[in-house]
């Protein structure tokens, strides 16, 4: 790796144990989800705008309220392009996310997600801050639990919290004016 170049390759491995509680509205269900993954691939960050991201998976999925478990071998394509002047506070630029993955190692577990996420502030007269946002998200039928659950919040999902809605398919769009 050259630190002159703009684009450069950065190889990853990435080992993942994480555990947390989705809740799926339509069935009015807690799952308890183990998430056991190993992850590599490459990084290629572009300079001063973000990074793709492309990567082979490995996971372990125990999802314990509903005693199952799945196991997955899935492709990811990411896209993350920030353009913010400050992340914390953003006052002006913008910020894209799009993730792609996919399965196609056995027929059973086939399956393809993708999840776009845009925003835009422009900020005028210092302390008015215009925020447009746009979110979506498609899942195929075999796509694991934990990828159906989307997450709320303040940003995107305004009067859900987070893990309290499921969706195969998803769009969301909004203005926000900041004073």
């Amino acid at each position: 790796l050259t630190k002159n170049n703009k684009i450069n390759l950065i190889p990853f491995i990435q080992l993942t144990n994480q555990i947390k509680k989705i809740k799926f509205t339509e069935d009015n269900i807690d799952i308890n989800h183990e998430l056991h993954s190993l992850s590599y691939g490459i990084i290629f960050p572009i300079l001063k705008y973000g990074s793709i991201n492309t990567g082979f998976n490995k996971e372990k999925n125990i999802y314990k309220t509903i005693n199952t478990k799945k196991n997955i071998d899935y492709i990811n394509i990411d896209l993350d392009l920030d353009q913010l002047d400050n992340l914390l506070h953003p006052r002006n630029g913008y910020k894209v996310f799009i993730n792609y993955n996919f399965n196609r190692f056995s027929l059973e577990d086939k399956y393809t997600y993708f999840n776009a996420k845009v925003e835009y502030y422009n900020t005028f007269n210092y302390n008015h801050t215009i925020r447009l946002y746009h979110w979506y998200k498609n899942s195929s039928q075999n796509a694991p639990l934990h990828l159906r659950a989307n997450y709320g919040g303040y940003n995107w999902l305004i009067g859900y919290d987070e893990y309290t809605i499921s969706f195969l398919d998803l769009i969301s769009s909004g203005f926000e004016y900041q004073y």
